[in-house]
């Protein structure tokens, strides 16, 4: 594991790997977030996280306890695995790619966008989520709609149902009876 040192000499390390090794010694950090039932810890910059999201904006430059120099942020309900991704978004957005993500991954990543209101990451959420093509995941996909209360992805979503004949109602049945959950 490298160490403060050792971040200062690597001079070749491209600006992703040092953001890296950064999160792994703590060096420069300025925000551990305790992430999940367990309060996993997971590094990060407060001015990055209040740059790409008006919520944190709010919690660290407004009246929240986060804002009076606090290091520590509690996120209970949030799931350290998707925090972790959200946040390697946030840092590398240019390179941002969430085509390797499950259906399920990419659903509880734009979730969590929409709660943070990062909208450039629920709309790449939401553009690889359109790619699943199984008629159970655009059932899980309109329910995601929804959910996040999105006219246009609600609009979009009813198109797809229509291109594979998949009738709204018989959508909107499937979701009422409780069969899909996020």
């Amino acid at each position: 594991m490298a160490n403060a040192n050792d971040l200062l000499k690597n001079v070749s390390a491209t600006v992703p790997e040092k953001v890296g090794d950064m999160f792994k010694v703590g060096f420069v950090i300025d925000c551990k977030f305790l992430v999940g039932k367990s309060a996993e810890a997971i590094f990060g910059h407060k001015w990055k996280f209040a740059l790409e999201s008006p919520v944190f904006e709010r919690m660290f430059c407004g009246a929240f306890i986060e804002a009076n120099n606090s290091t520590e942020v509690a996120l209970p309900d949030d799931d350290p695995k998707i925090f972790r991704i959200l946040r390697r978004l946030l840092y590398n957005f240019r390179e941002a790619d969430v085509t390797s993500l499950s259906f399920e991954d990419t659903s509880n990543l734009c979730i969590m966008a929409d709660k943070y209101m990062v909208e450039t990451v629920v709309k790449l959420c939401c553009g690889h989520l359109f790619t699943f093509k199984e008629r159970k995941k655009q059932i899980k996909l309109f329910a995601l709609a929804r959910k996040l209360q999105d006219k246009f992805l609600l609009y979009k979503i009813e198109l797809i149902l229509k291109i594979i004949s998949y009738p709204l109602h018989v959508a909107q049945n499937e979701l009422d009876s409780n069969c899909f959950f996020f």
